[in-house]
């Protein structure tokens, strides 16, 4: 796709630029949109040229506004923003975050009301295309006045300074320019502020998490689907005529996921009494980490719906300040730099996430406690295999802990991020959105959520391998058995206890290949 004043770019297409699945979006040529950035920046530079008082061109920046420059000083001033702004500290966001970054924030000038110079654009298409990619530090931002310490590490490599991620390395940006031919880039009035007032890098964090967050969404179901087979239950929670009743829009596509994995799933809306009436009264409905599931789950479904909708409305918007309304023959300041959708938003997925994962947690615990899942042993201890030996070795035991701490690090990560507003930069900035470090969060949810998922499909193969005399995974259907078999292919089952970190590792790594 080419990007334009009015183009609109996808999480889906930041994502798979991002992590090397795409190309990079090009910069249309239209002659439309040429003339919507040229007029633009004329403008500003007619009101440059009258001297009048443009915040941050003319004037100094937040509390220091109240300093005014003469023109001749106005490039050196965008010069010194950058520089100042360089303490960003701990370690370097990944090289796929700074490349959402650098995405987003060329979408957002390309809207035509930043005042910048064609020649800018064209510099950040080159930095895409040829993925020479700012290394950002991941913490010096409260996410207003926008992203100004993460994005001031773009516009020092733009210059030629810091560090960029390079065919596969770190290297100082000036060796990479030149081995790629780019001269650094000589800012013009204005170009630094614009490039740094927004919230670009929280909402490149953000567009990638929401795609892993998604996964974890589908996975859940997946493994939810795997368990009801495992352990025989009833399908009747995940009906349409059961989710019709409070028809939420997630709960409705969780429960047609789950129903999907389970085979003849109709001819199970109830179970059979298993023993006597008795039995049949006490095991009528299903654990509630069952039967709940379309309703833990719908609601992170729900969730990704409108925070897909806020974050690329941040992707395709102006969100630095002043705007430059050449139209209207306008300067006018505002907050379009505030986090705070980019905020709310990544802490309703993690929170959200948080759920599905404690939810996963408690469906680990059905299968290794005998009381409850009844037909598999203890621990799911392989006892058939080990016959005598059984009683020394442990299946999954220690793998319910890690899962419990996986579970209850992403529930203390989960804390509301956004309500921890405060007054920073001379008191300019007195309220704040803090929307970096919930995206930032919302990332470590995710990896966490990796791990606790990988675990759950190692439980269920394991699970799977136990009750093979019975017969169970032959009967399983085709999206069920392409689930269960993406785990074996890099899972064998325990048999005697053996470390099973690196199998952890592997099967996460497979489970999220299918994300954008």
């Amino acid at each position: 796709m080419l990007i334009s004043h009015d183009s609109r770019l996808t999480i889906e297409a930041v994502a798979a630029y991002a992590r090397g699945a795409a190309p990079a979006p090009g910069l249309s040529r239209a002659p439309a949109m040429r003339e919507r950035i040229h007029d633009n920046r004329a403008f500003l530079e007619r009101r440059i040229a009258a001297q009048a008082d443009i915040y941050g061109v003319t004037t100094g920046f937040g509390s220091s506004s109240r300093n005014t420059f003469t023109p001749d000083l106005a490039r050196r001033l965008q010069h010194n923003l950058a520089q100042y702004h360089g303490c960003g500290v701990g370690a370097l966001l990944p090289e796929e975050d700074c490349a959402a970054t650098l995405l987003v924030r060329l979408s957002c000038l390309a809207r035509g009301a930043s005042g910048v110079t064609w020649g800018l654009l064209e510099r950040l298409e080159t930095f895409l295309a040829k993925r020479l990619i700012p290394a950002i530090p991941a913490q010096g931002s409260v996410g207003a006045s926008g992203d100004l310490t993460p994005l001031s590490y773009v516009v020092a490599c733009l210059e030629g300074e810091r560090q960029v991620y390079h065919r596969g390395a770190l290297r100082p940006t000036a060796d990479a320019l030149r081995d790629e031919g780019v001269t650094p880039y000589a800012l013009r009035e204005r170009e630094a502020l614009a490039m740094m007032n927004g919230t670009s890098a929280m909402t490149g964090i953000a567009a990638l998490a929401w795609v892993d967050a998604r996964r974890i969404a589908d996975l859940a179901c997946e493994m939810t689907g795997l368990l009801v087979e495992l352990l025989e239950g009833r399908s009747a929670p995940f009906t349409a005529e059961v989710n019709g009743q409070k028809p939420h829009a997630g709960s409705l596509e969780a429960a047609q996921r789950i129903f999907a994995m389970i085979g003849g799933a109709k001819a199970r809306y109830h179970r059979a009494p298993q023993d006597n009436g008795a039995a049949a009264i006490a095991e009528i409905q299903d654990a509630y980490s069952v039967r709940c599931a379309p309703q833990v789950i719908g609601v992170l479904y729900d969730v990704l719906a409108f925070a897909k909708t806020w974050i690329e409305t941040e992707i395709n918007s102006t969100n630095d300040n002043p705007v430059i309304l050449d139209r209207e023959d306008e300067i006018l300041n505002g907050g379009l730099f505030f986090g705070g959708h980019i905020a709310a938003a990544c802490d309703a997925l993690k929170t959200a996430v948080a759920n599905v994962i404690n939810l996963m947690d408690r469906q680990l615990a059905l299968m290794l406690d005998r009381r409850n899942a009844g037909r598999l042993p203890e621990n799911l201890v392989a006892t058939r295999a080990l016959g005598v030996e059984a009683k020394i070795h442990h299946g999954f035991k220690a793998m319910q802990i890690t899962q419990s701490a996986l579970a209850a690090e992403i529930a203390k990560t989960s804390l509301p991020m956004s309500i921890f507003s405060r007054p920073t930069e001379g008191a300019n900035q007195d309220v704040v959105s803090m929307g970096t470090i919930a995206a930032r969060d919302l990332r470590a949810v995710n990896a966490m959520s990796r791990s606790a998922l990988a675990i759950q499909g190692m439980a269920l193969r394991q699970g799977f391998y136990i009750a093979h005399a019975d017969g169970l995974a032959e009967r399983l259907n085709e999206p069920a058995r392409a689930a269960l078999e993406r785990v074996a292919a890099h899972f064998s089952p325990v048999i005697e206890d053996r470390a099973l970190d690196a199998d952890i590792a592997a099967v996460a790594a497979a489970l999220f290949e299918a994300r954008g």
